[in-house]
């Protein structure tokens, strides 16, 4: 299955256990790091798909940042590709019926009917537990500017905490796949002023996203802008309790 058959299959979905020819776990593995390859590639090494970089956060690092992502409560309904399609016996037991109080605009998204009883023009998604910090451009203006999260002061001592998570990851790129955070590095040091570089690193914006039984229990899969131009993304996993996601 080429790319564009796998995103129209699985883009917006969820996913389950059978959704997988392989799962790779980390579990129970002694190596610090574990590489995982693409099925194909020219002579030689086999592109990266996935590196797996353990014990990446120790201590008052582990501690101190864990906290800070689980105290984050807020929710975005502006994922429309991460937070499934739209279930409209859900949308029932809320009192909301679709034609009535909303209309489709994709599977995964709906305007609403506001007071004045047309429908806005702006979607909505499922509401799930994910928040973006660092900085972005506007999508309409051009500019760069801090995240709304970031603009809270109510949410200063939770910035301060969460910076160190850029160059702790970027320290695990650099183990993992230097080759890649070389690559990413430069990038960063020629295209992106170093004022909006976090912490000090080659990483601009920062996602997070909280699963739980009570609150959001997963995203659907989805490719987010500019993932397959270059290089990879870096993400951190903090499990509490029976958690083994993070696919």
């Amino acid at each position: 299955m080429g790319w564009k058959e796998t995103y129209d299959k699985w883009n917006g979905k969820f996913l389950d256990e059978t959704s997988y020819d392989t799962v790779v776990s980390s579990i129970g593995v002694k190596d610090d790091v574990i590489k995982i390859y693409k099925p194909y590639g020219s002579l030689g090494e086999k592109p990266i798909l996935a590196c797996i970089a353990k014990n990446a956060y120790k201590g008052k690092d582990y501690q101190e940042i864990k906290d800070a992502l689980f105290s984050i409560d807020d929710v975005s309904t502006m994922r429309a590709n991460a937070a499934g399609p739209i279930d409209h016996e859900e949308m029932k037991a809320k009192g909301l019926i679709e034609g009535e109080h909303y209309k489709l605009r994709t599977p995964n998204s709906y305007y609403p009917l506001k007071k004045n009883g047309k429908f806005n023009r702006i979607a909505e998604a499922n509401a799930i537990h994910s928040v973006l910090i660092g900085y972005k451009r506007g999508r309409f203006t051009g500019m760069i500017s801090p995240s709304g999260w970031m603009k809270k002061k109510s949410n200063q001592d939770k910035w301060e905490v969460l910076q160190r998570i850029a160059p702790l990851n970027e320290k695990a790129l650099k183990k993992a796949v230097p080759d890649v955070w070389q690559m990413q590095n430069t990038f960063a040091k020629d295209y992106i002023e170093s004022k909006y570089h976090i912490g000090g690193a080659p990483i601009t914006a920062l996602s997070a996203n909280k699963y739980s039984t009570e609150g959001t229990q997963r995203m659907s899969a989805h490719i987010d802008g500019k993932d397959l131009e270059f290089g990879l993304t870096t993400m951190c996993v903090f499990r509490i309790g029976e958690f083994k996601g993070a696919y």
